[in-house]
């Protein structure tokens, strides 16, 4: 019988609170959504994930500290934890910098939720062309002995780095690649 009641006790304190939402708050948890939806992409595309798993880590050993009452260990922890809105601020400028900056200059979001149109399939063959010509163009670079610096992301996200380099919107090929790498080109070095 208690069980029922708590159960009941749930659904009734559930339902109150959902009656209770208006407009308002549904247009507060989409502006929170959609924050949180942008500041996990922006996450992704740079190093920047790498620091926050640096910081999912340190809350979690500050959590097994204080579970073991390690005061002195604890004690530093939790100074560094203060003053951790500041380290923050230094360690994230940069990205703290380019996300005002994208504010700054992005126009109202469209198909903010919208995935991506490729198929699997479609992307997959884009893969394999494009390591392809990548192949191709490095073996014809050896032959003619043309210096060529390429580098492909994997784990570690080159977003930021990327988004300083001139943007070239167009499929990988041996011809394009070759033509970027011949000296005196515009964009060689």
């Amino acid at each position: 019988m208690d069980t029922v009641s708590t159960l009941d006790d749930f659904w009734g304190k559930f339902a109150g609170t959902v009656k209770g939402i208006g407009p308002v708050d549904i247009i507060d948890m989409l502006v929170v959504a959609y924050i949180v939806y942008k500041l996990i992409h922006h996450l992704k595309e740079t190093r920047a994930a790498q620091l926050v798993k640096g910081l999912v880590i340190y809350f979690g050993a500050f959590l097994l500290v204080s579970v073991a009452q390690m005061q002195t260990v604890r004690f530093i922890m939790q100074y560094l934890l203060d003053n951790a809105l500041i380290l923050l601020v230094v360690v994230f400028q940069p990205e703290l910098r380019r996300a005002l900056e994208q504010i700054g200059r992005s126009k109202l979001p469209v198909g903010l939720f919208s995935g991506h149109p490729d198929s699997e399939e479609a992307m997959r063959l884009k893969w394999q062309n494009a390591i392809a010509s990548i192949c191709e163009a490095a073996s014809s670079l050896s032959r003619t002995q043309t210096g060529a610096l390429m580098v492909i992301e994997q784990q570690v996200k080159l977003g930021d780095i990327i988004k300083t380099g001139t943007i070239i919107d167009s499929d990988p090929s041996m011809e394009l690649i070759g033509n970027i790498f011949f000296p005196n080109s515009p964009l060689h070095d």
